[in-house]
């Protein structure tokens, strides 16, 4: 930038001496020196960002974007306390230093023993290389990878996922912010999250606090959003476990926000809106949608969904022991028998809700997980 300066003001010294006769500036030749002038310091700013910026090798890429389906599923998830290894490199770090010098890299994991989000900041050294390992409670666990912005990682314990993370000048101005492309453990389960025609497809999504019509109506809706974003992920050119994978993924985004509905704390604060009439067959998604499934806790927000779930229906009777029992009658007709992760989960949840209190939180995971027997 500094050196475009000079160069301007080298040939402005050189010229202005020179003229003989008084310029006569008007209208329209101050607007375009305006815009000669705008126009060289977009110039220049794009070469100075642009040397700064750094472009991810066609190789990454092509692995990245290459599908080849073998046609495995998804494996099932175990109780697991272990380290995934995190690993990676973010291009053009020196061009997004410039706007924010403590960028850095920040993974949050929501634990789903305890359904507290973990959180741990990542060091990245000057040329933008990261490596960092991340405790997890299953052998597969879905994660958050922030760097300006958030996105979703698959981690496995004791396998090593790579990402690259593109922050090239043309990348942030077409994409509107970082591309990433992985490698390694779950790559094709990783990659295939990234893609627009899925996370279009999630943001579609309309959420209870905007939809008007019964709780029973709302409920139909998130069915048949969640069979049109079923059908989307069907259409996608991804391996056969990469479709489990998403599908796992819509299917508790949709019920979570069912689940939510329910207990929503604005029916207790806000005293103009009325709470809705929700009765036992608005929770048939339990059964509908088979949320006792193992392959559920591949979804980060899995943990959430098992608890409004629960609270809701024990919302719907009130609290004295005989009442508890039809609650608990109804999950396992729901369930289809006695919900085992379901009702592993909210006991966990009930548990940390005094455990965490005395800060016994740490140990106390280990010590759960050693009990529970695999999903």
């Amino acid at each position: 930038m500094s050196s475009g300066v000079s160069i301007f003001c080298y040939f402005a010294r050189k010229i202005v001496p020179k003229m003989k006769k008084p310029v006569k500036i008007t209208l329209i030749t101050l607007s375009a020196l305006i815009v000669a002038i705008i126009a060289f310091i977009v110039l220049s700013f794009y070469v100075v960002f642009s040397v700064l910026s750094e472009e991810v090798p066609q190789s990454i890429i092509q692995e990245a974007t290459t599908v080849t389906d073998d046609g495995s599923h998804l494996e099932a998830p175990e109780w697991k306390i272990g380290k995934a290894t995190l690993r990676g490199k973010i291009y053009g770090l020196k061009l997004i230093r410039q706007i924010d010098p403590n960028a850095t890299v920040t993974v949050y994991v929501n634990n789903p023993i305890s359904r507290i989000q973990e959180t741990y900041a990542v060091h990245v050294a000057d040329d933008g290389a990261f490596l960092c390992d991340i405790p997890l409670t299953t052998n597969h666990q879905t994660v958050y990878f922030g760097f300006r912005g958030i996105c979703r990682v698959l981690l496995t314990v004791g396998d090593t996922t790579e990402v690259n993370v593109d922050c090239n000048l043309k990348t942030l101005f077409k994409s509107g912010g970082p591309k990433l492309y992985f490698s390694g453990a779950n790559s094709d389960l990783n990659n295939a999250s990234q893609l627009p025609q899925f996370n279009n497809a999630q943001k579609a999504m309309v959420s209870y606090r905007d939809f008007r019509g019964t709780t029973s109506e709302y409920r139909d809706s998130v069915y048949a959003y969640l069979r049109s974003f079923c059908d989307i992920i069907e259409s996608l050119n991804v391996t056969t476990r990469a479709k489990e994978y998403l599908a796992v993924l819509a299917k508790v985004q949709s019920l979570d926000e069912l689940s939510r509905y329910c207990i929503d704390p604005m029916f207790d604060y806000d005293t103009a809106i009325v709470r809705p009439e929700f009765k036992s067959e608005y929770f048939n998604y339990v059964s509908d949608w088979k949320l006792d499934n193992p392959l559920m806790l591949y979804s980060e927000n899995f943990a959430d969904l098992v608890y409004c779930t629960n609270r809701s229906i024990e919302q719907l009777f009130e609290h004295n022991d005989e009442n508890i029992r039809k609650a608990d009658a109804l999950k396992a007709e729901l369930l289809g028998g006695d919900g085992k992760l379901f009702h592993d989960l909210y006991v966990c949840y009930s548990h940390f809700g005094y455990a965490w209190s005395k800060m016994l939180v740490p140990d106390s995971v280990v010590e759960i997980v050693s009990q529970l027997k695999d999903p």
